[in-house]
C-alpha cells in the first residue's frame, strides 16, 4: 500500500477508536451508576431491616437479588474492558497488515493470492487485461 492508504487506514482507525472510546466510557459509566446505586439500596434495605421496617423474608430475597445483579455488572464491567483490549489488538493488527499488504501478497501462493482478492474484492472480472471490480464495502476509505 501507499504511504497515502496507510495514512487513510491509520485516519480511520483513529475515527473508529474515538467511538469505541465513547461507547467503551458511556458503557462503564452506566454500569458503575448502576452497581453504585445497587449498593445504596443494599444500605437502606439493611437500614429497614434494623429498624423493624422490613422482615428478614423479605430482606434475604432483596439481598440476593441485588447481589446476583451486582455480580451481572461485574461481569458486563469485565466484557467491556476485554472488548477494549481487543479492539487494541485488532487495531494493531489491521495496521501491520495494511502495511505489509504488497509484501504478504506478493510471498503467498497463487490460491493465497485468490482467497486474498476475493476477501477484498466483490465481483471480480478480467476482461481481457483490464480488471473490472467492485471493492468490499468494508474495505472503502
Amino acid at each position: 500500500m501507499s504511504e497515502e492508504q496507510i495514512t487513510s487506514v491509520t485516519r480511520y482507525l483513529k475515527e473508529i477508536h474515538e467511538s469505541e472510546n465513547q461507547f467503551h466510557q458511556e458503557g462503564l459509566t452506566s454500569l458503575q451508576k448502576e452497581r453504585d446505586k445497587i449498593q445504596k439500596r443494599l444500605s437502606q434495605i439493611y437500614d429497614d431491616k434494623l429498624d423493624g421496617l422490613i422482615d428478614e423474608k423479605l430482606y434475604l430475597e432483596k439481598v440476593r437479588e441485588y447481589k446476583k445483579r451486582q455480580i451481572e455488572i461485574a461481569e458486563e464491567m469485565k466484557n467491556h474492558e476485554r472488548a477494549d483490549q481487543n479492539f487494541y489488538i485488532t487495531a494493531n493488527m489491521v495496521l501491520n497488515l495494511a502495511a505489509r499488504a504488497r509484501e504478504i501478497f506478493e510471498s503467498s501462493e497463487v490460491d493465497e493470492k485468490r482467497e486474498l482478492l476475493n476477501l477484498v474484492f466483490q465481483n471480480l472480472k478480467l476482461e481481457g487485461k483490464k480488471m473490472l471490480t467492485e471493492v468490499r464495502e468494508h474495505f472503502l476509505l
